[in-house]
């Protein structure tokens, strides 16, 4: 499991986003329905926190149950990572999370620690952030979204940000889920486009929606009605109002992702002068 060095060195005008085959990292013995983990030679179950746990237990699918457990621990993996490479560097150690290779192994007993030991807390409406002592010093802020065995996590320093990914399903009745959901405006626009363009426009306008309120941290307590962005999927993403908060439109930026084939996916971050980067996590076992 072994990564880039320079992969977790993240700067203030940057916004860092990762891409995660779940399926491709299933543990060999799978994740009972309780949540109890199955093969030993998987340490993903281990660095959950008893809530984590409680809640893949508490999922129905046992499917659900695996891609929960992978999900939150590739997660404490990738923020360890960001936080020993923090450390490595204010220690004065230029590899940072690497190990003088020019590589960063997940698996690295030090990142493993820190991916255990992390606290999360949660907002109001459930936005996750860092807790405990690793909320401040770093100003390190995340987000994650997933959609059938697709994980994707977005990291910053010092910027909220929100992401949204959704699988595409051609045969789900859009025009009338934009009419009931989307602001006037967007219903609008959405059923002005082409035939051939208004089921990718439907998902654009939806995840850049959905990244816009996880971002903010409001959840659905914001009306999805109530403020607007852009559809057209071929065109660079815009917050165009927010109803009562106009100052919002120049505070957030929205930008598309590429989840991959029937996906579609988008990112909400706070501020304007910023630069995306984005990585693949390829597939490996945590054990030995």
């Amino acid at each position: 499991m072994r990564v880039p060095a320079g992969a977790f060195g993240l700067g203030r005008d940057e916004v860092h986003v990762w891409y995660v085959d779940l399926d491709r990292w299933a543990p060999p013995g799978g994740v009972r329905q309780d949540g109890a983990r199955q093969g030993a030679s998987c340490d993903f179950w281990e660095l959950l926190s008893d809530d984590e746990k409680a809640r893949a237990g508490r999922l129905r699918s046992r499917e659900g149950s695996r891609r929960f457990v992978t999900g939150r621990a590739l997660l404490r993996l990738l923020l360890g990572a960001y936080l020993e490479e923090d450390a490595g560097r204010e220690g004065g150690h230029a590899g940072g999370a690497g190990d003088g290779s020019g590589w960063v192994d997940l698996r690295a007993a030090r990142i493993v620690e820190r991916a255990r030991g992390l606290r999360f807390e949660y907002g109001p409406r459930g936005k996750p952030a860092l807790g405990g002592d690793d909320a401040g010093g770093s100003a390190l802020t995340f987000n994650l979204s997933h959609s059938h065995g697709l994980a994707v996590y977005a990291v910053a320093r010092g910027r909220q940000v929100g992401l949204d990914v959704e699988r595409i399903r051609p045969g789900i009745k859009h025009e009338l889920l934009a009419v009931r959901f989307f602001s006037p405006r967007e219903a609008a626009a959405l059923l002005a486009m082409p035939d051939r363009l208004r089921l990718r426009a439907f998902y654009a306008c939806w995840t850049r929606k959905e990244a816009f309120i996880k971002a903010r941290g409001e959840g659905f307590a914001l009306s999805l009605r109530r403020f607007s962005v852009s559809v057209d999927p071929d065109r660079t993403p815009v917050l165009d109002d927010v109803e009562g908060a106009p100052g919002e439109v120049l505070r957030w930026t929205l930008c598309d992702l590429e989840p991959g084939p029937k996906y579609a996916g988008a990112l909400a971050v706070e501020g304007r002068r910023w630069r995306l980067r984005s990585r693949r996590l390829g597939s490996c076992r945590l054990g030995p």
